[in-house]
């Protein structure tokens, strides 16, 4: 199921907006929408919010500290974590789970791993498996909203005095979605 479908499925988006699965254009329309307001509200958030469909992440961070803060939250498990300052990450670089604790979103180590750009790689189930009920609500709600204002979603070519640029068109979005959303940013989850 790509992340699309567990935003919303087509046939959600057209009861939601009362859409005939018959209208081309409107369909082709409702999608520009959902996409643009997916973009949105996980730019809002600086993080992504779903679960990815291969079911892990991972992410490179910096080495030398007790504690490290990943990226996607919930985080569920964690799979591997490899401490290697030359970035070869084999086997033997594997961190034995019992030198390290997961709380939320943060990995506590008994020792830090040694000091190194990007010396620390971590496999992670991290996300939400569905699209929590309040950012459904308040996506559905935005969806109407621009749908009623038929805005045009992304990226427009304007021409101003001969010369061509583009311009990136934003959603305004709501207060309310504002107020759900910032519960889900990633600075929210960083203590």
């Amino acid at each position: 199921m790509s992340e699309k479908a567990w935003w919303a499925s087509a046939s959600e988006l057209a009861a939601v907006l009362e859409v005939s699965n018959s209208d081309t254009a409107a369909q082709s329309m409702m999608s520009r929408l959902a996409d643009g307001l997916r973009a949105e509200f996980v730019s809002f958030c600086g993080r992504q919010i779903l679960a990815p469909e291969t079911g892990s992440l991972i992410e490179y961070h910096d080495g030398g500290c007790e504690k490290l803060r990943l990226h996607v939250s919930p985080v569920t498990s964690v799979t591997h974590v490899w401490a290697d300052t030359t970035r070869a990450f084999a086997d033997a670089s594997l961190v034995e789970s019992s030198l390290y604790v997961l709380l939320d979103h943060c990995i506590y180590f008994n020792v830090a791993p040694s000091k190194g750009s990007r010396g620390v790689k971590v496999e992670y189930v991290g996300g939400y498996a569905a699209l929590p009920d309040d950012i459904e609500r308040v996506f559905h709600a935005e969806l109407r909203k621009e749908w009623a204002l038929r805005k045009t979603p992304g990226i427009q070519s304007v021409g101003v005095q001969g010369a061509n640029f583009t311009v990136s068109q934003r959603f305004g979005l709501m207060s309310e979605t504002q107020r759900v959303l910032t519960n889900y940013k990633a600075s929210a989850l960083f203590f």
